[in-house]
């Protein structure tokens, strides 16, 4: 019977939701509830006694004031004297290596933690809808951390969800492929799968279950951008991943070079690489490769710094950002571009002729749980 005080705490914790209190708090079960669930549970006078003093410190701990996310974590979209970023002419969301938190990461209560699908979501949401911004989504991969059934079923639903939230590109990490990523890849529709890889096919390169290179637009037609985006895993992590029947890859090197003539004649304002690597190893691909404005490192910090880093030995531009987004989807960095005023129409050169801000932007409890994203994850 010594396990019941771990079962006391989950009855109050929100393991078995059972009851709404007032202010739209949801607790487990109801205090007037609490002698109901103790008799069906089996549990004894001095277990009932325990189940009751938890339930009590969780209306205590909710009743404390909530911290305020700006204090804490930085106020966000903001210029130097505080002022409100402009409506970009484009804008980049970029997140990476979730590795299972579908849920927020942290300790010490709910609304001290970053993460979550559901704030994603809402993030997303408040840029794309509320504020009008075109906005261009992409995922350097690596959503789960372990294998098995449940990996398996946090992959499913992840990329479900990012669907859903409308990601444009979601790379692969080792451990992704180590799901059964034909099942899931066969039963998406074609028009709104994300899976990217330039470096990774399934069945084959060109079996249309996934795509080596993007071209997305954003704006209207007088505005338009055009943002092409790839994705590889990277030597070292390209080595964790087993043989598998289903799967073709190559070295990353290789495969960018296949698309280069690609990525040259599409000729976009803006192009990324999302590397499944650690940053030196994202450097070198955008040294050699020369041709990207932004280079993202999913095995990078542990979370995203405060600015992006130029590339050294690199042009386009002015010269690669290197961008890293933390681990455990803690994060979101967005990229809001500018088109530079050009009344001569000269001439300019691939990747030139913009202005970019950047944000690392906490997915901490200023974006509330999405209802939405809510539904489908408990569906």
């Amino acid at each position: 019977m010594k396990f019941l005080p771990w079962i006391a705490v989950l009855l109050c914790m929100g393991a078995f939701t059972n009851g709404l209190a007032g202010d739209g708090v949801r607790y487990l079960a109801l205090e007037e509830d609490l002698p109901r669930l103790a008799e069906r549970l089996g549990m004894d006078e001095e277990m009932i006694e325990r189940l009751e003093q938890a339930h009590h410190h969780l209306v205590e701990h909710q009743e404390q004031p909530k911290p305020d996310p700006v204090k804490e974590n930085g106020a966000i979209f903001v210029d130097n004297q505080g002022n409100a970023w402009p409506k970009p002419d484009a804008a980049l969301l970029i997140t990476g290596e979730q590795i299972g938190y579908l849920e927020p990461c942290g300790c010490a209560g709910l609304e001290n933690q970053k993460g979550g699908l559901k704030r994603r979501h809402t993030l997303v949401n408040t840029l794309r809808d509320e504020w009008g911004w075109p906005v261009a989504l992409f995922d350097a991969g690596e959503q789960v951390r372990y294998v098995g059934p449940q990996a398996q079923i946090k992959y499913r639903r992840s990329i479900e969800a990012l669907i859903e939230i409308g990601y444009d590109a979601v790379g692969f990490g080792p451990r992704d492929l180590r799901t059964d990523i034909l099942g899931l890849a066969i039963n998406l529709n074609e028009e709104s799968n994300p899976l990217t890889s330039a470096n990774v096919g399934i069945l084959e390169f060109d079996s249309g279950l996934t795509r080596g290179w993007r071209v997305v637009e954003l704006g209207d037609n007088e505005k338009r951008v055009r943002v092409g985006v790839t994705a590889v895993i990277g030597e070292t992590a390209l080595n964790e991943v087993p043989p598998n029947d289903d799967i073709l890859t190559l070295p990353p090197i290789e495969a960018l070079g296949q698309l280069q003539q690609q990525i040259e004649a599409d000729a976009c304002d803006q192009n990324v690489l999302l590397v499944y690597g650690d940053k030196e190893e994202a450097a070198d691909l955008a040294r050699r490769y020369d041709f990207f404005d932004w280079v993202v490192a999913a095995r990078g910090s542990d979370e995203p710094p405060h600015q992006p880093s130029a590339i050294e030995g690199t042009t386009r531009g002015g010269g690669t950002q290197l961008i890293e987004v933390g681990h455990k989807g803690m994060y979101a960095v967005v990229i809001g571009l500018y088109r530079k005023s050009n009344e001569s129409n000269e001439q300019r050169a691939p990747g030139e002729g913009w202005i970019a801000r950047y944000q690392k932007t906490p997915l901490d409890h200023r974006w509330a749980d999405s209802p939405e994203m809510q539904a489908n994850l408990v569906a």
